[in-house]
């Protein structure tokens, strides 16, 4: 008899069984039960070992820094870092009081990109004392958000993401 029929016999009364988890004979566990069991604890393992690779991956990668002229419309929803100078005067949009929005424009010598952070970001960054000026140079980085005319934006998440660089003394 050859391995692939004795694989699906029981072991204990050694009738055929098929592909059941339990002879129906003399309810022994059969060898497919056995190897499912190991087989879904196999996949179980990996599957919680490729997460917290990807757990890990994604605190131990730096965001990389483009040039502004690099984005491209593919690049949409990106994580990104850019590092450039405020060339107009911060635009803060106030809504009832509150801060619903602070836009920047920045230069990097390539092209231009506007920044932007919401609600509570916005505010973060307006009340604490890292707000960016015209002609600061910043260091930002964010999601990228590119439209149909291929304009991008960087949508700031965290206050953090945003940061005055210190200009060298000349």
């Amino acid at each position: 008899m050859n391995k692939e029929l004795a694989e699906l016999e029981c072991r204990s009364c050694g009738r055929y069984v098929g592909l059941v988890s339990r002879c129906p004979y003399c309810d022994a566990v059969t060898a497919v039960a056995v190897m499912q069991r190991r087989m879904k604890l196999l996949s179980l393992i990996l599957v919680v070992a490729g997460v917290g690779f990807l757990y890990l991956m994604t605190f131990s990668r730096d965001v990389q820094t483009l040039e502004i002229g690099d984005i491209r419309p593919v690049m949409n929803y990106a994580s990104a870092r850019v590092a450039g100078r405020v060339v107009r005067r911060p635009y803060i949009s106030r809504t009832d009081g509150n801060i619903s929005y602070l836009s920047l424009l920045v230069d990097d010598g390539t092209g231009l990109l506007r920044v932007l952070a919401r609600n509570d970001v916005a505010f973060e960054i307006v009340d604490g004392d890292n707000m960016p000026g015209k002609g600061d140079s910043i260091n930002v980085s964010g999601r990228l958000s590119v439209n149909g005319d291929g304009a991008p934006k960087l949508q700031v998440l965290v206050a953090g993401q945003i940061s005055k660089m210190v200009e060298e003394p000349k």
